[in-house]
């Protein structure tokens, strides 16, 4: 210990320990995930490496590493030298000593900060997690010193085979994690460095999964042992699975030749292949696999394109749509949908990446585009769409979008008809007055708004229009408002999260959700409760189902809602993607599908598609018949549902 802090007296050791997860800002190497390693718990010692940490010294090392990652150096060493103080005997001080050490060497100390990882890094005496952590930080230190082999050696040398880096602060995790892939591919393991490769793919940032996403395919492609193949293709890690039989599907494809069954196995092996991969946010590769398979078919295929965020800030909903286009394309069954290919580009969560988008995906002829998604990205590729003459069916909230001209047209959520919906079913159930509760953001006051609009059609009237604050917990004054204002209906157009916060202050005045022609009890204020499809997400019936029984939800999707087509996408999502769609997969296959039905009917030139969609009439969608209306919208009617115990169930369904 006393190596690690020359100045400090030596403490007693009486547990190996692992050190800390501590406050988000250190970080383990190996995560607990799907298909991939778990984490250790090293040298034998208790599971939970906080048991024999006092809890004023667990806060004050939290506290030193809050200020280490603002740059506060000098008042994080006044924090741990207070732990050293106060905790000599406890495994704390192990780790006060080791932030000290990181202290330095980021701090750019000299060679005394170098000496002291070394000494850390070979001290039997310290815990496994110590040493390695000091180890870690010994190499990226060796790096700067323009020593990069003997940082590779190190490594090679202190974490073999499985075992991942214990713990780096999470600025340095990157650059460290870059160095191991480097260390093992040295070592010519090619197990391990496919699991360091799928560590820094899932830690990393966009530059650390290109990294990840290049190397292992350069490794993939290249002339593995067939047992070392196997091995990594039988991997339950998705990353290691995915890119190894990427490799062998590669090579196997330059060996066909057009051979018909070895061409229709492989489509058997894209089909398992293809989930993986759309689960890494590769779409491209599933492309371009998909596109040289049917190549031996079909060497002009038809084509529809898509633009989704596949990297960025957005790229979890473009990785839901996606799967969802992968459904209504038949990737997984390892074919076209009747010759008709989907070529995909990243819009990389901007505008101009959209813009970008649009005139790659026009020159390889595709005959309609499908997205993108957000408001911003939409509006720059409806105007590249114009421009080319390219009909593109954009999955946006704003319906302004379709006003850039007759190519473009919108298949989303429409917050308008839904409320039309509710106000409507608020009419029929007699509760004429209708307050509205609102988050206080974009969607939500266009909800307000659109309440006030459509009510006066319907022969009922908005009372109230309170807006609230994301971030708020207190809705007692809300509840009194609605209360006072006498309102017979609530519309509350917000998360099943913050909806579950709301009504129990609304029960608190005697206003309670019922269904329409029940009695709400002695003292109780009877209210219908009108909910968007935004109530589906979140944790609303797990935690306060007793509280909005009767309530009716306007949902542009659900997948509650058994319709032939909409029961098999459910079924085949599942089954392919591992999860239940959400809106952007519904919409997203509901415009693959749309697509590549108008294709197969013969409308392949761009002109012929933007007559057909400006004509469409009962398309078939997942909920119900899709059809379009003035103006370039593709209109698909919600579904309406009703809480019934603790599950959204449709208006009437089993009584």
């Amino acid at each position: 210990m006393a190596l690690l802090n020359p100045t400090r007296r030596p403490v007693t050791r009486r547990w190996p320990i692992t050190l800390l997860l501590l406050s988000g800002l250190l970080l383990s190497a190996c995560p607990v995930r799907q298909g991939g390693p778990s984490e250790h718990v090293e040298g034998g010692g208790p599971s939970d490496p906080d048991a024999d940490v006092p809890p004023e010294a667990l806060a004050e090392l939290e506290q030193a590493l809050s200020l280490m990652e603002e740059g506060a150096l000098d008042a994080a060493q006044r924090k741990l030298e207070r732990v050293l103080a106060q905790h000599p005997d406890s495994p704390a001080s192990e780790r006060a000593a080791l932030l000290q050490a990181v202290i330095q060497v980021r701090g750019g100390g000299g060679p005394e900060a170098t000496q002291a990882l070394r000494a850390a890094a070979e001290d039997d005496d310290l815990s496994l997690s110590v040493r390695r952590t000091a180890a870690a930080y010994l190499a990226l230190r060796q790096v700067q010193a323009r020593d990069r082999d003997g940082a590779l050696e190190l490594l090679r040398e202190l974490y073999p085979g499985n075992t991942p880096p214990t713990l780096v602060a999470e600025a340095d995790r990157q650059p460290l994690l870059m160095l191991l892939v480097d260390a093992r591919r040295a070592e010519g393991d090619p197990q391990a460095t496919f699991e360091a490769l799928s560590w820094l793919y899932q830690l990393g940032d966009a530059r650390g999964r290109e990294f990840a996403r290049g190397r292992g395919l350069a490794l993939a492609r290249t002339d593995l042992d067939p047992d070392v193949r196997e091995r990594l293709m039988g991997s339950p890690d998705d990353f290691t699975r995915g890119y190894a039989s990427v490799g062998h599907l590669e090579a196997e494809l330059e060996a066909a030749d057009g051979d018909g069954e070895r061409v229709q196995a492989l489509r058997a092996a894209l089909a398992e292949l293809a989930p993986i991969l759309a689960r890494l946010n590769d779409g491209q590769l599933i492309d371009a696999l998909e596109t040289r398979l049917g190549a031996f078919s079909d060497p002009t295929p038809l084509r529809i394109g898509a633009l989704l965020p596949l990297s960025g800030s957005d790229r979890r909903v473009g990785q839901r749509a996606l799967g969802g286009l992968l459904v209504a394309q038949g990737a997984f069954r390892g074919s076209a949908q009747g010759g008709v290919t989907l070529a995909i580009e990243d819009t990389s969560s901007s505008a101009r990446g959209a813009a970008s988008g649009v005139k790659a995906l026009a020159a390889q002829g595709v005959s309609v585009i499908i997205g993108p998604l957000s408001n911003a990205e939409a509006m720059a590729a409806a105007r590249e769409a114009e421009s080319l003459g390219v009909p593109l069916v954009a999955m946006n909230l704003d319906r302004s979008v379709t006003e850039a001209g007759p190519h473009t047209f919108r298949l989303f959520l429409d917050s308008r008809r839904e409320v039309e919906v509710l106000l409507g079913e608020a009419a029929r159930a007699g509760a004429r007055r209708v307050a509205v509760l609102y988050p206080d953001v974009p969607l939500g006051r266009d909800v307000a708004s659109q309440a006030r609009e459509v009510a006066e059609g319907l022969g009922v009237s908005v009372v109230e229009a309170i807006g609230y604050k994301t971030s708020a917990t207190d809705f007692s004054k809300l509840a009194r408002e609605v209360r006072a204002a006498k309102a017979s209906a609530v519309l509350v157009p917000d998360v099943g999260t913050r909806v579950s916060l709301i009504m129990p202050y609304l029960a608190a005045e005697q206003l309670w959700c019922t269904p329409p022609g029940q009695d709400a009890g002695e003292g109780r204020r009877a209210l219908l409760c009108l909910g968007t499809v935004t109530w589906l997400e979140g944790s609303l019936l797990t935690r306060t189902a007793s509280y909005v029984q009767g309530a009716r939800v306007a949902a542009s999707y659900a997948t509650q809602v058994q319709t032939p087509e909409n029961a098999r996408f459910v079924r085949l999502h599942r089954a392919w993607m591992g999860e239940d769609p959400d809106l952007f997969a519904a919409y997203a296959y509901t415009a693959a599908a749309l697509a590549q039905a108008l294709v197969r009917q013969g409308h392949t030139d761009r002109l012929a598609v933007r007559g057909a969609l400006s004509r469409l009439q009962g398309a078939p969608g997942l909920l119900s018949d899709v059809t379009s209306a003035p103006g370039g919208e593709l209109v698909q009617p919600p579904a309406l549902l009703e809480v019934r115990d603790e599950a959204f169930v449709p208006l009437g369904e089993g009584r």
